[in-house]
């Protein structure tokens, strides 16, 4: 799959390709259809099949108060964007000169002029350009003067609701992770590096390795199943996120950050500075202050027999 990320490269690059455009976060369920159509049109045209997506994302440069919270980091939806058998990923740079162009600009000039497209898929509601003017409609009239074919992909629906990014991100944030990952196709993961925490889990018998983020975790503040991958590895564990209340660290609980640390089961050596990928599988709890330390113990306990059990489980079902 060929990544281009510069604007200059776009040119004479593909040959009449079919194209899809979009934000694609979480890249779910409902973008693996798109795409799989996409592949199965490019494959009977016997051309490429080539996704078209904008970085950073619209609102981040145009109402970063309205952004959304992101499902993943650029990286990781490339390597999704991979296993999707696509010829190549074009990573347009957004700016305010991009978000100025008219829906019909865009078509024009980069669509077609740069990319020379034969057709595009384009899922229902999606709508582009200035002042979101761009829709099936435009792309029709726009396709039967230059020449290309506009295909509509039929929205994905889960128990009876459209599968999108706005509904994973309000399930991630409501803890429910196993309906997300069933819309995703695939476990919320986060990437990041262990970093030297505080000791604390060590010191009350649950070492664990603290990890930190590439981006702000979406999930509340909690107890989780989660699989931590490195180096081609992979372990279960019990995951905290949160700010700890229970653990005196010197500062009050309004100035704390939340901290990502995980248990790692039948695990003894250590992991600082590895750059690690955390899968969530299941929510066990939301946070909770105890009023001992021995309190504490006790629930954790609890946690990391709930998660055993939940793996267990995966395991037997399969």
């Amino acid at each position: 799959m060929r990544i281009i990320r510069e604007i200059h490269q776009m040119t004479g690059a593909f040959r009449r390709p079919v194209v899809t455009i979009g934000n694609f976060d979480g890249v779910h369920a409902g973008h693996l259809n798109l795409l799989r159509l996409m592949r199965q049109e490019a494959d009977r045209r016997k051309v490429e099949a080539v996704l078209v997506t904008f970085h950073p994302h619209p609102l981040a440069v145009l109402a970063p108060d309205r952004c959304p919270a992101l499902i993943q980091t650029l990286e990781q939806k490339l390597e999704v964007f991979a296993t999707a058998c696509l010829d190549g990923v074009v990573v347009y740079p957004f700016n305010r000169e991009l978000s100025g162009l008219s829906a019909e600009e865009f078509v024009r000039d980069i669509l077609v002029r740069q990319l020379s497209m034969s057709a595009v898929v384009i899922g229902a509601q999606f709508s582009f350009g200035r002042d979101r003017r761009g829709n099936t409609k435009l792309l029709r009239k726009m396709g039967a003067d230059f020449g290309f074919d506009v295909i509509p992909a039929v929205e994905t629906e889960v128990a009876g609701e459209v599968v999108s990014s706005t509904r994973i991100r309000n399930l991630l944030m409501a803890g429910e992770l196993e309906t997300a990952n069933q819309l995703l196709g695939r476990p919320y993961a986060v990437d990041g590096q262990v970093v030297c925490g505080l000791q604390i889990g060590k010191k009350i018998g649950f070492p664990t390795a603290n990890v930190e983020s590439l981006i702000n975790l979406l999930l509340p503040s909690g107890v989780f199943a989660t699989t931590l991958l490195t180096g081609g590895k992979k372990w279960e564990g019990a995951a905290n996120l949160g700010i700890r209340p229970t653990i005196q660290t010197g500062a009050p609980l309004s100035c704390r950050k939340r901290v990502l640390e995980i248990h790692l089961f039948d695990y003894t050596d250590n992991l600082y500075g590895c750059a690690v990928r955390v899968n969530f599988h299941r929510m066990i709890r939301f946070e909770s202050s105890f009023p001992t330390l021995t309190e504490l113990i006790t629930q954790i306990r609890c946690d990391v027999d709930a998660c055993r059990s939940y793996f267990r489980q995966q395991s037997n079902n399969g």
